[in-house]
């Protein structure tokens, strides 16, 4: 069905963004890239460079692994860092998880730190992320660009 097959390329994404995250890490003394965004750069309002920014513009991943086939909106990433400093490998620790209510009421997935991805029910989900929000704040879903030829690019 086409559902599932935009499905599997969703967590086929999720997986990739882990890895680059993973690889990343290990070029990078075992830091995370940072979250980034409105109000994390050097001076108050200042919008740092995202974790999405990074991962592309060190060339770990391609932007068009950030955008899901199931997305509503294309400008943004549909996927969410919880932010972190370094990756430790506990299978409990949320790192990623893809924007709640792309595949309606068929889940969530979600990515963790030990790199396995589960799909969670959407209410499931949206009890994790309110918890996870309350403890570390929003995740980061930074804004993507395109590009004159209407590829993504980072962005600015």
């Amino acid at each position: 069905s086409h559902r599932g097959a935009r499905d599997l390329k969703c967590r086929a994404q999720l997986h990739q963004i882990v890895h680059s995250m993973s690889l990343y890490a290990e070029a990078f003394g075992g830091r995370l890239p940072p979250a980034g965004g409105q109000g994390s750069g050097e001076s108050p309002g200042a919008i740092a460079e995202s974790w999405a920014d990074v991962l592309i513009e060190t060339q770990y991943i391609l932007p068009e692994f950030l955008v899901s086939p199931a997305a509503f909106e294309q400008d943004r990433s549909s996927y969410l860092f919880v932010p972190a400093d370094r990756l430790d490998g506990e299978p409990t620790r949320v790192l990623l998880y893809e924007v709640p209510g792309m595949h309606g009421k068929h889940g969530v997935h979600v990515a963790y730190h030990d790199g396995h991805i589960e799909t969670l029910p959407l209410q499931e989900a949206e009890r994790l992320i309110a918890a996870l929000t309350a403890a570390h704040g929003p995740a980061s879903q930074p804004p993507l660009h395109r590009d004159d030829d209407d590829r993504v690019r980072p962005g600015e």
